[in-house]
């Protein structure tokens, strides 16, 4: 068996087979963006779903702040977590969250501050990381387990129990 490379590569008409490559490369790019953006649109789905729910086990007559310092609590724990203060450039203000999650008093008002954190895009300038985040999600990959487990015991010393 003697093949000959050069007839069969004259036989072969180099413009269709380039276009051919390139449009099963094309096929595949696209099919792994949609399917990617699909992951994303059910991820972020389920995420907003956790929240709702959240929110809705929230017991109004057991709340001790009100609605805006929930929000104020929430957007200081994402101040501490990102590059929005001279902390970022040091790395997460752990001790300015035990602080924040210190004023919790109740079940509820952690669950109202989870509600409030809803999802928000984090980004540290050392690290790779940038992406949509619950605040448990954000405790998770943020702060080490010494930081998550100081955060429950605090909590814990106030009758919530919760673990981040």
């Amino acid at each position: 068996m003697n093949f000959d490379f050069q007839k069969i590569i004259k036989k072969i008409n180099l413009k269709k087979a380039a276009f051919a490559v390139g449009g099963v490369l094309l096929l595949i790019i696209m099919y792994l963006y949609v399917r990617g953006a699909i992951k994303k649109w059910q991820d972020q789905k389920k995420t907003n779903e956790y929240v709702r729910t959240v929110e809705s086990s929230v017991n109004s007559a057991n709340l001790t702040f009100k609605d805006h310092e929930y929000t104020d609590i929430a957007n200081a724990i994402e101040m501490y977590l990102s590059d929005n203060t001279w902390s970022g450039w040091a790395g997460v203000d752990e001790d300015s969250i035990y602080v924040e999650m210190s004023k919790l008093n109740t079940i509820d008002d952690l669950n109202k501050v989870i509600a409030k954190f809803g999802t928000r895009t984090l980004r540290r300038r050392w690290h790779t990381a940038t992406g949509e985040y619950t605040l448990p999600q954000a405790f998770s990959f943020f702060l080490d387990l010494d930081e998550r487990t100081e955060i429950n015991n605090r909590l814990a010393a106030k009758g919530i129990n919760y673990q981040f």
